[in-house]
């Protein structure tokens, strides 16, 4: 049996693959961006970065509690799962993280991009390292 990859870059993937097939039918996708986006941000508590990122596998896993196919209910463990991170994890998730979800999400509306403090795009506005 294969080992599965931990690297970084394959976990965006599989994060960014789930994010592209739900956006627009799961209303709380902008907070799951904005987890995630906290939960790469160097600034934020490693106890934080461990709820978050539990909270976030668990959205990515094909398995869970309720089959995500089965509709209408399909989501409502992972927005528990998720809500209860961000509830744990809310200090650390900031408005500029917030904004970075709306960006990646393309939901940004015209002028609200200049309250950011940075230029530059969602995935390099907080990273690791």
């Amino acid at each position: 049996m294969a080992a599965r990859s931990t690297h970084p870059e394959v976990e965006d993937r599989t994060f960014w693959r789930k994010v592209a097939a739900v956006a627009g039918r799961v209303p709380f996708t902008t907070e799951v961006v904005a987890a995630y986006f906290a939960m790469r941000d160097r600034h934020t508590p490693w106890r934080h970065k461990a709820v978050l990122a539990g909270a976030i596998a668990y959205f990515i896993m094909p398995i869970d509690a309720i089959p995500d196919f089965i509709l209408p209910m399909g989501y409502t463990d992972d927005a528990a799962a998720i809500a209860a991170a961000v509830a744990a994890a809310s200090m650390s998730i900031r408005e500029e993280h917030r904004l970075a979800a709306r960006r990646a999400l393309g939901l940004v509306v015209a002028g609200e991009t200049a309250d950011a403090a940075s230029g530059t795009v969602p995935g390099e506005v907080i990273r690791e390292g």
